[in-house]
């Protein structure tokens, strides 16, 4: 979503970046939708993330390692830096430094640019494949970052040689990291989510709760934080499902079903599997996407 989630933004591995009007979607409904803005990048895409300041600005990270910066306003590219040897996973603006961006990739490295001086500025070593990045929601000189060796690591960027915080707890991957305030949760490919007190001081104690429920062994299936508490996150089982901060198990469901292909309303789409999902700016709605192209704009109901 953009700042004021008036816009969102999808890619993948058609090679396109597509921008679309969230107000006209919505009236439309399960209409056929066509893009406002549509970018033709160079590479299948991999990872996106909306400016919280500059509104028009969407940084894109592609599998050929191409970080790239696109201006909605212009319909086009202003900025492109291929540093990273590998696939881009993550990228991520800090909310409070606009001008900062960070990537993370399948070379091991994080690194963080300038968007001023168009350079990286910073970079991280990783003993393994980095799979997501995010950087704090009040500082801009911290950051956490998921490994494919099981750890979560929390940097500072004034002290970079070095990681802040090493936490285990994770047996696979892991895949996604999101803060709630000073609290991370993160996501692996061991079926858990888990919730991380960072400034508990006991290492062997921050893990403060384990969620299960969902279904993720192999595939990045996303994860989001609201700013109510809610989690959610996708499934191999084709399912979005949505975590409250203090119950381990889900709160709500929501089983994508394609009728066009022949599923009926009570069937899942056994084919697919949930690949992203995304809450807007104020929490009202849910960005959720699955492996067969499918996207739904979904809302929390009480009943």
């Amino acid at each position: 979503w953009d700042r004021d989630g008036e816009l969102f933004a999808t890619a993948g591995t058609s090679k396109s970046i597509c921008v679309y009007d969230s107000s006209a979607v919505m009236q439309m409904g399960a209409r056929v939708h066509c893009p406002a803005v549509e970018f033709e990048a160079q590479a299948k895409v991999s990872a996106l993330s909306c400016n919280p300041y500059v509104k028009q600005s969407l940084a894109s990270g592609d599998y050929q390692g191409v970080v790239q910066l696109w201006d909605v306003n212009r319909e086009k590219s202003v900025w492109e830096n291929p540093t990273h040897r590998r696939r881009v996973w993550s990228i991520d603006f800090s909310g409070v430094d606009p001008t900062r961006l960070a990537s993370a990739s399948d070379d091991g490295s994080v690194r963080v640019y300038s968007t001023t001086t168009k350079e990286s500025i910073c970079t991280l070593q990783n003993r393994a494949n980095v799979c997501s990045v995010k950087f704090h929601p009040s500082n801009a000189h911290i950051l956490a970052i998921g490994s494919a060796d099981h750890r979560l690591m929390c940097y500072d960027l004034r002290q970079p040689n070095t990681p802040m915080l090493s936490l285990q707890g994770h047996r696979k991957a892991v895949s996604y990291v999101r803060w709630i305030g000073d609290e991370i949760i993160s996501a692996s490919t061991d079926n858990t989510l888990k919730l991380w007190d960072i400034k508990c001081g006991d290492p062997r104690r921050m893990c403060v709760r384990t969620y299960t429920g969902h279904t993720n062994e192999k595939n990045f299936v996303g994860l989001s934080v609201s700013q109510d508490g809610y989690i959610a996150c996708g499934s191999e089982d084709n399912v979005v499902h949505v975590y409250s901060k203090h119950s381990s198990v889900p709160v709500a469901q929501y089983a994508f079903n394609d009728k066009a292909s022949g599923f009926t309303s009570n069937r899942r789409d056994k084919g697919g599997f949930i690949s992203s999902v995304a809450w807007s700016p104020d929490s009202k709605h849910l960005l959720a996407a699955n492996s067969r192209g499918h996207l739904k704009i979904l809302q929390l109901s009480k009943t």
